[in-house]
């Protein structure tokens, strides 16, 4: 278990880091600021990160992160299927709002396994961080930034689909 919440948190980080390095090129190629992409996705991951505690004490770590995964998911994906700015801005906003709640629930589901397991998935949760801007630039060099960004989106929908197996493995 260990092991799939490490691939998980890695999964979400990863669009984390394309976010933090990607998504205001994304959004100055279609035409806005830099400065408004940072603002939206640090906003939304501040908010999120604020109030994920008391998410995740009412609905329980694995709802928080099937739902922060899947807004993640189909935030981003759709303004990235609109191409607009605002879509986009929006995508952005959700890819935020979404992992910030996704990324705490699968990391502190390892607490069950003692301090080498929290350890142990933060530490391959940070591989992706590393590797997701380098991953979305070579992927954008082979196709376009659009669809290098699909990346996040599809790793997101994957931790949506099986954070119940990692956070509820009975």
């Amino acid at each position: 278990m260990v092991w799939l919440l490490g691939l998980l948190a890695a999964a979400c980080l990863l669009g984390e880091g394309a976010a933090a390095d990607w998504s205001a090129v994304h959004l100055h190629t279609l035409h806005t600021s830099e400065a408004i992409a940072a603002a939206a996705y640090s906003a939304a991951m501040v908010t999120g990160r604020l109030f994920g505690d008391r998410l995740n004490a009412r609905f329980g770590p694995t709802t928080i992160a099937r739902a922060g995964a899947a807004l993640a998911a189909t935030g981003l994906g759709a303004g990235l299927l609109i191409g607009s700015a605002p879509a986009a801005l929006i995508g952005w906003t959700a890819l935020g709002l979404g992992l910030s709640t996704a990324v705490p629930s699968l990391i502190s589901a390892a607490g069950h396994g003692g301090p080498r397991a929290v350890a142990a998935v933060a530490a391959t949760g940070y591989l992706g961080l590393l590797m997701g801007p380098a991953a979305i630039g070579a992927l954008a060099s082979l196709t376009s930034l659009s669809i290098a960004l699909a990346l996040p989106v599809l790793l997101a929908a994957v931790v949506a689909l099986s954070a119940h197996r990692a956070l509820d493995p009975t």
